[in-house]
C-alpha cells in the first residue's frame, strides 16, 4: 500500500515531477491537507529538497 506522499516521492524519483515541495505546500495550504512536521521534513529529505532556499 502506498499513500499520497509516497506517490509524490515516486513521481520525483521517476522524473515525472521536478519538485515535491511546491506540490506538498499547495496541498497543505489550498487543499488543507494536514501533514505532521516531522513527516514533512522526512519527505523533503528523502527527495533531497531539505536545503534552505
Amino acid at each position: 500500500m502506498i499513500g499520497t506522499l509516497g506517490i509524490l516521492i515516486l513521481a520525483k524519483q521517476n522524473q515525472i515531477i521536478p519538485k515535491v515541495k511546491p506540490l506538498l505546500d499547495a496541498m497543505m495550504t489550498e487543499a488543507q491537507y494536514w501533514v505532521n512536521e516531522s513527516l514533512y521534513d522526512n519527505v523533503l529529505q528523502t527527495v533531497s529538497e531539505d536545503e534552505i532556499e
